[in-house]
């Protein structure tokens, strides 16, 4: 009788075990690849899948990401290899189309930053012969695929009435202005949790909470915007300040363990928004804490809201996601934010990059020396201005950000220097195709021709200068000192004509020291 109780007890055991391992099958510990393969019905020849692997930092792949373009075969099928991760992570895909008669190419009917995790084997079906583009999915992880296209087929996005409402919304006082919106926010959020909850089966814990996770962090950055708040145009008082604080307080509460929190990128977009709220709250009469100045003005404040209110690997991303934001633009701030943040850093793989960062961004600290070739083809190194300040401006065709920057460079901060022979304009292009920036160096439109224009021989933002910074985008600029070291990492840029004046202040500095 024991025996037969011994090997009841043993069976139990082997499928209690053999259950676990297929709830568990979305995060595998330990090393591993992960393979997608699919098929485009409807493809035509030449088509492509772009896969952007993406990077230990929300939303940019340049750092420690990676990215591949898949050509599909004859009969639309496309194979994917990940390089080896120890780790869940998050994927990009694009599936590529190019029409007959069409000038370019487009990447559109993306999925992103969807989980992947080690081990995954997923196969999945694009179907672009219907008018919208539909997925399917199977294999090894793809409950994960099918949870996440379901969960963003009911998303603010994919809802037109929403915007409707929202609109709406602009003709109310500023406290139903934001009930309303947190009422339309949490009914998506609601009706989005309902489809993950009929995937939960399929998922481990920790895989269900991180892309539940995603739906708060997601729509509430994208329909709540407490931090667009500007009270020091409203007519509000105690009370309503109150209550509007009570509301963004509640907007950050998820049930989620912090770590879990850590691995959505669309959640840490949102704390970082948040805390500008919170902010905004707290100074209602002072405009310098407004979204559109906090970057410029405070980001120090913001720093320090992060470095106290949270802790361990989610205050490591929220650091490192807003410290290569294009927006910041405080250079006492940012250079305070690497000193005071670097040594609260445990994660080994973030503390290789928050230490990198602080020996190339920080003041004083020696910049690249690039040598990049001009308009007719000479090769110009960086160290060629030594005893001179230089201002970079990096900029790609078509940035329209890019372009407005450089028109007031052009017409209010370089005639304060043109004939100064110890300040220098440099203008670096991202584009690859070189005709495309010649063209844009001729034409005037993101700089002007006497600056010492630049260009990245074909590498665009892959340049060894460009990953130095971890540069993904325009505009982005920076301000070297006469001995060649780094002045600021962050000067003004964007904005109004006062930005402007900051920024002349800023080189003026630089030339006395």
């Amino acid at each position: 009788m024991k025996k037969y109780k011994f090997l009841f007890v043993l069976l139990f055991l082997l499928l209690t075990a053999i259950s676990c391992k297929k709830h568990v099958s979305s995060t595998i510990s330990g090393p591993g690849t992960v393979y997608i393969s699919g098929k485009i019905i409807g493809s035509i020849p030449k088509d492509s899948v772009k896969f952007i692997l993406e990077g230990e930092i929300p939303f940019n792949p340049k750092i420690g990401g990676n990215e591949i373009i898949v050509e599909t075969d004859g009969d639309g099928k496309f194979k994917y290899r990940s390089p080896v991760i120890d780790k869940p992570g998050r994927i990009t895909l694009f599936a590529f189309r190019k029409r007959p008669g069409e000038m370019g190419s487009r990447f559109n009917d993306a999925l992103r930053n969807y989980l992947i995790a080690p081990g995954d084997s997923i196969h999945m079906v694009i179907d672009k012969t219907k008018e919208e583009t539909s997925f399917s999915f199977s294999g090894r992880g793809a409950e994960k695929f099918k949870c996440r296209w379901s969960v963003d087929q009911h998303g603010y996005t994919a809802n037109p009435r929403m915007y409707d409402e929202r609109r709406k919304t602009y003709d109310l006082n500023v406290l139903d202005r934001y009930r309303r919106r947190v009422e339309l926010a949490d009914s998506i959020i609601d009706v989005q949790i309902g489809e993950l909850n009929k995937h939960r089966k399929g998922l481990s814990r920790e895989i269900y909470q991180i892309i539940k996770a995603d739906i708060i962090g997601d729509t509430n950055s994208h329909l709540k915007d407490f931090w667009y708040l500007r009270l020091s145009n409203e007519n509000v008082g105690e009370d309503e300040i109150s209550e509007l604080r009570k509301m963004i307080d509640q907007s950050g509460i998820s049930g989620i363990d912090n770590d879990l929190l850590a691995m959505s990128p669309f959640y840490i977009r949102f704390l970082s928004l948040k805390t500008i709220a919170e902010l905004c709250i707290t100074h209602p009469e002072q405009k310098e804490y407004e979204f559109k100045n906090i970057y410029v003005k405070r980001f120090g404040d913001l720093c320090a809201v992060w470095k106290n209110q949270y802790e361990g690997i989610l205050r490591e991303k929220l650091l490192l996601f807003n410290l290569q934001n294009l927006k910041v633009q405080d250079t006492d701030g940012l250079n305070a934010c690497l000193k005071e943040s670097y040594v609260l850093f445990q994660t080994p793989s973030l503390r290789k990059i928050i230490e990198d960062w602080y020996g190339k961004k920080t003041k004083g600290v020696a910049a690249f020396d690039f040598a990049l070739p001009d308009t007719t083809g000479r090769m110009v190194r960086l160290s060629d201005f030594r005893g001179k300040v230089v201002y970079i401006d990096i900029w790609f065709t078509g940035c329209g950000g890019c372009a407005s920057l450089a028109e007031k460079v052009d017409k209010l901060v370089y005639p304060k220097f043109r004939d100064n022979p110890e300040v220098v304009f440099v203008s670096i292009s991202g584009d690859k195709n070189k005709e495309r920036w010649l063209k844009s160096v001729e034409g005037e439109k993101y700089g002007l021709k006497e600056y010492v224009n630049l260009y990245t021989n074909g590498e665009g933002f892959d340049h060894p200068f460009m990953k130095y910074y971890g540069i993904r985008g325009g505009p982005t600029t920076m301000l070297i000192d006469k001995e060649g070291n780094i002045y600021s990492a962050a000067p003004p840029k964007q904005g109004d004509d006062k930005k402007m004046k900051a920024l002349i202040a800023l080189i003026e500095e630089a030339l006395i020291e």
